[in-house]
């Protein structure tokens, strides 16, 4: 379970800051922000095609009930081992065939799919690992009610301590992608792919 929520959390920052970084300031993981960056972008008067960010929406609807559908066997694995595929296809669309926003909509659906798998097996995590708000909130509700409890909760506090440590490693994805994304583009996130890709094998 830690491995496995770590590496998770770690793809998530990852992927966000790439495509935020890589493809225009926009977000892959945290889809909803890009209602934000769009009007940001309108406000300072950008052209019409800052309208193609909500296009990210439908395509993470869409990713997350593909993935609900595929997932009939209940195989958990399965659904990990289709982010994984979609973030190689993604780094191939932009490595090879130079398909900058296509790329980034594939990274959209990758984590759709991760997306999708914290919420059918909430129990391989300590928690969603693409979304730090809600967690944080959950991690500051944890650490108050076992802190102040008597006794201690200590259920509580574990995961308190849990999410304060899944918010590092989210922010150090963030780093690592948007450190390599400035570098070298959307290609970046074979990285991750083939990391949870490699997970999937082991549990198998």
């Amino acid at each position: 379970m830690r491995v496995l929520t770590l590496l998770l959390t770690f793809v998530a920052g990852f992927t966000d800051a790439t495509t935020f970084v890589a493809a225009d300031k926009l977000f892959s993981a945290h889809v909803t922000g890009n209602f934000i960056v769009l009007a940001y972008d309108l406000l300072k008067g950008a052209d019409r095609s800052a309208y193609i960010k909500l296009l990210t929406f439908p395509v993470f609807v869409l990713a997350a009930m593909l993935a609900a559908a595929s997932d009939r066997g209940q195989h958990p694995m399965r659904l990990l081992r289709m982010e994984g595929g979609l973030l190689l296809l993604a780094a191939l669309m932009s490595g090879l065939l130079h398909w900058g926003f296509p790329a980034a909509m594939v990274i959209v659906a990758a984590m759709a799919v991760e997306n999708a798998f914290n919420r059918l097996y909430p129990k391989l995590t300590w928690s969603a690992t693409t979304v730090m708000t809600g967690n944080t909130t959950t991690g500051a509700l944890s650490f108050i009610h076992g802190f102040f409890a008597r006794p201690r909760n200590r259920e509580k506090l574990l995961l308190s301590k849990h999410i304060g440590i899944m918010a590092g490693v989210f922010l150090l994805g963030c780093l690592c992608g948007g450190f390599l994304a400035g570098r070298f583009g959307l290609v970046v996130v074979a990285l991750p792919g083939v990391a949870v890709l490699l997970v999937t094998l082991k549990k198998a």
